[in-house]
């Protein structure tokens, strides 16, 4: 046998047998002709891309999934309340200012009244909710406020809001605020009816309490959702852009 290796990209490997019987020699040829490997450079591959997209898709599944299961409840439900003044108090009490039904209101009597509802300690607040009921071509203007001690009050809706009829409802973002007391003022114009109040909610997350005065500094729910909507875009991105890349051609 003998076997010889061409220059270059040509290998060709020679085999010679004999055959008996037959008095001649038969030769078997077999060649590998321009045989190239290609070397890719390294590069970040498909597995490593998706398990990566799928990492980041995962971490904002998560936060959203946190952010839904955060345990918002209205912490102002039944908790002590007083007010200015009340009207026929069998029918109109302060305590149904916050008793989780709207049909069964809290009135003041007069036109210019408060109540207001303390949570019990200082805590952090994602919105307030203020609902009420008024008779046909009557209207109610409004002003909430916050505040800590009960002493420095902080106003909610500076310029005033004004529900007409029945059945109307208001709703202030307040973006993890810390606070202990919530107070709803009305003011009489003309035309409006005496102050009432079907419910005032206090929507917060129910295992956290913060530590007066300040608040505990943390991420506002907006913020931890915007970063959450980043990473499955950022995810979903790289999932599409992963393609195979290296091998042998």
């Amino acid at each position: 046998m003998e076997k010889t290796a061409s220059s270059g990209s040509r290998l060709s490997i020679f085999y010679e047998s004999a055959i008996s019987g037959h008095g001649r020699l038969n030769f078997l040829s077999f060649g590998v002709q321009n045989m190239k490997v290609i070397q890719s450079k390294p590069t970040f591959g498909r597995f490593s891309q998706a398990i990566a997209a799928s990492t980041v898709l995962i971490l904002g599944s998560l936060l959203l999934a946190a952010q839904a299961s955060a345990g918002l409840v209205n912490l102002a439900l039944n908790k002590p309340a007083t007010a200015s003044s009340t009207w026929d108090t069998p029918s109109y009490q302060i305590a149904y200012g916050n008793d989780g039904n709207p049909n069964t209101p809290w009135n003041g009597g007069t036109h210019i009244a408060w109540w207001q509802v303390d949570l019990g300690s200082v805590r952090s607040i994602d919105h307030i909710t203020v609902t009420a009921s008024d008779g046909p071509n009557y209207h109610m203007t409004f002003q909430v406020s916050w505040s800590t001690d009960g002493s420095n009050w902080t106003i909610v809706n500076p310029s005033w809001s004004t529900g007409t009829g029945t059945n109307w409802s208001f709703t202030f973002p307040m973006f993890n605020v810390a606070m202990r007391y919530v107070r709803y003022q009305t003011l009489g114009d003309a035309g409006s009816d005496w102050a009432g109040l079907g419910e005032l909610e206090a929507i917060g997350d129910s295992s956290t309490v913060v530590a007066a005065p300040a608040p505990v500094p943390t991420l506002s729910d907006w913020a931890q959702y915007t970063i959450a909507f980043m990473l499955l875009f950022v995810g979903g991105w790289y999932l599409r852009r992963a393609k195979p890349t290296g091998g042998t051609r």
